[in-house]
């Protein structure tokens, strides 16, 4: 059986990103072809249906369980909000199958610079895609 890593959030984090999640995780793990860990940012998730049904570890564990669990692959849910800023850091640092769920990310990445006092690299990003 293929082990998958999923990156998403998942609710209590109220995004549409992470109803979809919840709403198709058990259909990739039905018929036992696939187990699925998946990984948060340092909440436990809402879902009892999703607890029951996965393996939930906080993303910071995803090194040593990449190479202790041997991963077919990695899939990342990315979106437009600050609850994707772990993905994003994650998704830089290891290759993985990246649903892009908005077309344009700028208010990831203004709230990504502009909240940690980067108002350059803000422009610098704007610059570059404008």
């Amino acid at each position: 059986m293929k082990r998958l890593a999923y990156f998403s959030p998942l609710n209590p984090m109220r995004t549409g990103i992470s109803d979809y999640s919840e709403a198709l995780l058990p259909y990739l793990a039905a018929g036992g072809r696939a187990e699925i860990d998946l990984f948060v940012d340092g909440y436990i998730p809402a879902n009892e249906a999703i607890l029951s049904q996965f393996a939930v570890f906080d993303y910071r564990e995803y090194e040593p369980l990449r190479r202790s669990r041997g991963y077919a692959a990695t899939i990342y849910q990315m979106g437009n909000s600050p609850f994707h800023g772990y993905i994003y850091e994650t998704l830089l640092r290891h290759a993985g199958v990246t649903v892009l769920h908005d077309l344009v990310l700028h208010h990831f990445y203004m709230e990504r610079t502009l909240e940690y006092g980067d108002t350059a690299g803000y422009v610098r990003e704007m610059a570059y895609t404008g």
